[in-house]
């Protein structure tokens, strides 16, 4: 229903799933997505953090909800409670990246929860590896914009958004990002102005 719009009535089918099961992570956690999402019209952050924090509750070793937990946060500008549950979640992280140590979408998780948790030393190098890997493509890249936000580095992530323009990444997709919130304070410098004509040209030539 959510991916269909249909806000409202996915709202109320997550907390009918709370009413009925109680004990299971499922309901807690589709709200709390459901309140973090702008285009919903019911987005409430920090509500959406105490959904997601009562879904882990259920399931602990929920990684999508230490993530989300973290990501929230950290559109906050809580710092210190980002720090927290980053901290919280890493074990997680680094078991995930033990399990699977070459995968592309595990290493560039657990690099942004140690940024989030404020160990650059062990997360930026991992960073830098994919960042120089020109394999690296997708959703990839686009995880890597939101730790060089973090790292407050434009020209990384202006980067990272040109090599998911080559790589096949949908204009609309990279519309979508770099027309984000967190980029907001970016948009106004002359590269991504020129990004951004890239991608209307590209745009008008597709129509």
């Amino acid at each position: 229903q959510f991916s269909l719009g249909d806000f409202s009535g996915s709202e109320k089918t997550a907390r009918e799933l709370i009413e009925r099961f109680p004990s299971s992570f499922e309901g807690y956690f589709a709200l709390g997505y459901m309140l973090a999402e702008t285009e919903s019209g019911i987005t409430d952050i920090e509500a959406s953090i105490e959904y997601y924090e009562q879904a882990l509750e259920r399931k602990p070793d929920l990684l999508n909800g230490h993530w989300n937990v973290c990501e929230s946060l950290d559109r906050l500008g809580q710092t210190e409670r980002l720090r927290a549950a980053a901290k919280k979640a890493l074990p997680l992280f680094e078991k995930d990246v033990r399990m699977r140590p070459t995968n592309s979408d595990a290493l560039v998780g657990l690099a942004h929860v140690y940024i989030w948790s404020g160990d650059l030393e062990k997360g930026k190098p991992i960073a830098e590896k994919l960042f120089n890997d020109l394999k690296t493509e997708g959703l990839v890249l686009y995880y890597l914009t939101g730790i060089y936000q973090n790292l407050n580095e434009p020209e990384r992530i202006l980067a990272c958004y040109r090599r998911a323009l080559e790589s096949g990444v949908s204009i609309r997709d990279i519309r979508v990002w770099i027309t984000s919130e967190p980029m907001a304070k970016y948009r106004e410098r002359e590269d991504f102005q020129e990004l951004l004509k890239e991608i209307e040209r590209r745009e008008g030539a597709a129509a």
